[in-house]
């Protein structure tokens, strides 16, 4: 047994000596600092305020001020007996009361005490003669006593958890198309939103391969704006049909043969693009005619492209429907110059070389638009052609439209008017028309082109009566659409020639006649683009042509130059060619559609 002992004070002593070692080589450690323990936020004091009582609050606490005989009535009021209905009372039984729970209530209309002791009413319930019912605004629709009246609804619709089939559109297209009764359950005594439920479209959508409307039919074709175009997308289809589709004032304006109007935010055309610049660029070379070569139709629509007729009705609803050139009475236009009419004393040329596109006229004269197109009595060219005598030889009767108007004769200017030059000539000759036969859009109102008239006559033969003319005839149904059917003229309503008052682009200095000389207030420079010398010609501005029209009509357009007179046989063979010589030339482009009223008129563009 001393051995045990032995051994343990030993193992003591051991111990002992290896923690004094660990300790006399280890740094002494700082004790670690604690956070102080964070106390909890003392409770918000309870006040009446922040308390919901049933029946009044004193000093923070909840009391029922009916029957409470130390706050009867109000906090503070206290009985010597009883509180009963916020009164004080000597006794309780004696003024009907009843003592429930150590308090003196009135059991006919208490809703913790209602008919006997701690019989409580439900939630929204009050206490109404002895019976729990429910308060004003709510009902008991689920029938459970335990939830009181849950429903917030004057009367029941219905039983909590019913389902009924619900479907507001017409009962003629449940289940027809996409068009789906509902379900709807009852909660709270009312039903919930009709789930599930699809009614009809107030519009068929095209081309979705549903029935939208529910009337039976599937992607019917509809114009509801009766403008002539079925609703729908793609080529040739309606965009905006209705106001159903489309925030506009008036759908009918809108399709794909309207006019599309910069600016209104709106895709007039149909063409899914807004307010793109209605200026179309159909044509931009310049284009001449091989002499001899039989002009057919794709030659006459080359020249409506360099006027800026890029729309073809066929395929856009609107534009040009076919252009032709021909004759100024409208007859086919020959292949060959006749020679036996011009004689040997002209310059022979074909009516092919009548017409061209070009990009500019002598270097000087530019287009408005991409390319123009020019028509001449002679050659279509500017100061390269140095001739004065070009001569196709044909002669024919001028439109007889025109003539009718004019009491069978060529109009003379009145300013030229005498006993020598007077109305007597009714012949066109090396004439040239260019038929274009044109649809208009629907919504337009009018069109309108630019020109600009060139001639040799000026100043030579001012006041002839057989000048060169430039006449625009349409048969368009527009009510301003005068007797003659020509479009452009002056303020005096004389034709475009060389006594025309737009004739202003010359030298002053080169017409010594008594009459009709211009007084050139704009100078000469783009004579030079016609002549190599400005004493040998004269032109107009570019004038600017206007001409109302309504919308969706097809009507024609001759623009027709020829030289004015009638052979003189008189003077024998040696003078053939006779009113086929000193010729002119119009310049046409910028072919536009209008939108707004048009009044017809000629005016300086």
């Amino acid at each position: 047994m001393k051995h045990f002992w032995l051994y343990l004070l030993m193992a003591s002593v051991l111990i002992a000596c290896n923690d004094s070692s660990t300790g006399s080589d280890s740094t002494p450690q700082e004790p670690e600092e604690q956070e102080p323990t964070k106390q909890p936020d003392p409770p918000a004091p309870t006040t009446c305020e922040t308390m919901s009582c049933s029946h009044g609050c004193c000093d923070g606490k909840c009391v029922d001020l009916r029957s409470d005989p130390q706050h009867c009535g109000r906090c503070e009021t206290k009985c010597d007996q009883v509180c009963l209905d916020s009164v004080c009372q000597s006794d309780c039984s004696s003024n009907g009361g009843k003592m429930c729970a150590g308090l003196c209530v009135d059991t006919t209309k208490n809703s913790d005490h209602c008919g006997r002791c701690n019989e409580s009413c439900g939630p929204n319930q009050v206490c109404m003669d002895s019976k729990c019912g429910c308060e004003s605004g709510y009902s008991d629709c689920d029938g459970n006593a335990a939830n009181g009246c849950e429903s917030e609804v004057e009367t029941c619709e219905c039983t909590d958890g019913e389902i009924a089939e619900c479907y507001w559109g017409d009962t003629n297209t449940k289940n027809v198309g996409i068009c789906r009764a509902g379900t709807m359950i009852c909660e709270n005594g009312i039903f919930s939103f009709c789930e599930n439920y699809v009614e009809p479209m107030p519009y068929e959508i095209p081309q979705n391969g549903l029935d939208d409307n529910c009337d039976g039919q599937t992607d019917e074709l509809i114009d509801e704006d009766g403008d002539g175009y079925y609703y729908g997308y793609g080529d040739g289809m309606d965009c905006c049909d209705s106001t159903n589709f489309c925030n506009v004032e008036n759908p009918a304006l809108v399709n794909p043969s309207a006019i599309e109007i910069p600016g209104n935010g709106i895709d007039d055309n149909c063409n899914g693009l807004v307010d793109e610049n209605p200026e179309v660029l159909c044509s931009t070379n310049r284009v001449t005619f091989e002499s001899n070569k039989a002009l057919g139709s794709e030659d006459a629509k080359l020249l409506a492209r360099a006027i800026d007729i890029c729309h073809d009705a066929d395929k856009d609803g609107y534009g040009l429907v076919s252009a032709e050139l021909l004759l100024a009475d409208g007859t086919p236009l020959p292949a060959t110059g006749n020679s036996s009419v011009c004689g040997s004393t002209t310059t022979l040329i074909s009516p092919a070389d009548q017409v061209a596109v070009a990009t500019d006229l002598g270097g000087i004269v530019k287009p408005l638009n991409g390319t123009m197109a020019i028509l001449s009595s002679g050659k279509a060219q500017g100061k390269d052609n140095t001739g004065f005598k070009d001569c196709t030889g044909t002669e024919v009767t001028a439109p007889a439209e025109f003539l009718a108007a004019h009491d069978g004769f060529l109009p003379v200017s009145e300013t030229c008017l005498d006993d020598n030059t007077k109305p007597s000539h009714k012949q066109a000759n090396d004439s040239i028309m260019l038929r274009l036969k044109l649809k208009a859009p629907s919504t337009a109102k009018g069109f309108n082109f630019r020109f600009k008239f060139f001639s040799k006559e000026y100043p030579a033969y001012v006041c002839y009566n057989y000048n060169d003319f430039f006449l625009a005839l349409t048969n368009a149904s527009g009510a301003q659409i005068r007797q003659d059917h020509n479009v452009s003229f002056d303020i005096k309503e004389n034709p475009v020639s060389v006594n025309n008052a737009f004739f202003t682009e010359c030298d002053p200095s080169a017409c010594t006649k008594t009459k009709g000389c211009s007084d050139c207030k704009d100078g000469s420079d783009n004579v030079l683009a016609y002549v190599n010398d400005v004493k040998q010609a004269g032109a107009t501005d570019w004038l600017k042509t206007s001409v109302p029209v309504n919308g969706g009509e097809e009507f024609t357009l001759d623009l027709i130059i020829f030289d004015a007179g009638d052979f003189d046989t008189s003077k024998g063979t040696n003078t053939k060619g006779y009113g086929h010589q000193r010729d002119s030339l119009v310049l046409i482009d910028n072919f536009e559609w209008d939108a707004e009223a048009t009044t017809l008129q000629t005016v300086i563009n």
